[in-house]
């Protein structure tokens, strides 16, 4: 362990930091204690403390995990380690011992491939939040501009790249529903007399969605709140600037084309 850590707190939660409860959390508890007992003895590890840990969530500095048979040792940074660990003889489960001999070694860093760290950026709330707004936005201008083909085809590979980000993460589905009703106001106003009011709606329903969105209980790792700001304060720029080209255009007044025969074309206002 590295100076300054601590070790503990092994007792089962579930996945939102609530209590199991009931006879499940017992069978849940009983379960990990059994295991955890079997490696530490395994390890030739001090399996009372590691009990406790399980049971009562008991938790140690690094001087006392020495001192309990805990870990084995503490180092400050790697070759630390290494120089500590050289000479060690490590008592396989099957009987076989193995000596380290790491002294000096060469450390080798292998990068992560390339389609982890691709994953690892989709796992980013704040890139899977922009990917639902770029697929939504990609959608709904093709919709609204059949033939476009590019906007279509980017809102389908970022609906493609949300889907895989979102499916990886705790996602609220209230959330969900608030953020698609939002788009679906700002489309509706677009199209209906409404000035401006659903566009207000949308802007409080896509916030309110955006916070709700990734459900990430007491870790407190979601979206980030300059994200979700930027990201509303484009949206509504963006909507009240089509919105007022949409109302200029139907204030205008229609006219009606008579072609005459043998005569001039003739146009009449009407209201």
């Amino acid at each position: 362990m590295a100076p300054g850590t601590n070790i503990g707190s092994a007792h089962p939660i579930q996945a939102s930091g609530a209590n199991i409860g009931g006879e499940l959390e017992q069978k849940v508890v009983n379960d990990a204690v059994t295991r955890i007992r079997s490696l530490a003895q395994m390890h030739g590890r001090n399996a009372d403390w590691c009990e406790q840990a399980v049971r009562q969530s008991a938790n140690v500095s690094t001087d006392q995990a020495v001192k309990l048979r805990v870990a084995d040792l503490q180092a400050s940074d790697l070759p630390a380690l290494l120089t500590a660990l050289d000479g060690r003889v490590l008592h396989r489960p099957d009987g076989a011992e193995v000596t380290l001999h790491v002294a000096g070694a060469t450390v080798q860093d292998v990068s992560m491939p390339l389609t982890l760290q691709l994953y690892q950026l989709l796992l980013d709330p704040n890139v899977a939040y922009l990917l639902l707004l770029v697929a939504i936005f990609g959608l709904i201008a093709e919709f609204t501009t059949p033939g476009a083909v590019l906007p279509g085809t980017v809102g389908a590979i970022a609906a493609i790249l949300a889907v895989i980000s979102f499916t990886s993460l705790p996602v609220n589905v209230a959330g969900v529903a608030l953020v698609l009703l939002a788009f679906a106001l700002f489309v509706v106003d677009l199209k209906a007399p409404t000035h401006g009011v659903l566009t207000v709606g949308g802007a409080i329903s896509l916030v309110l969605g955006s916070l709700f969105l990734i459900n990430t209980g007491p870790f407190g790792i979601g979206i980030s709140p300059f994200v979700i700001a930027a990201a509303a304060l484009l949206i509504v720029v963006l909507f009240a600037f089509v919105l007022g080209k949409a109302v200029r255009a139907r204030s205008r007044p229609a006219y009606d084309v008579t072609v005459r025969p043998g005569g001039p074309t003739h146009r009449e206002g009407m209201p």
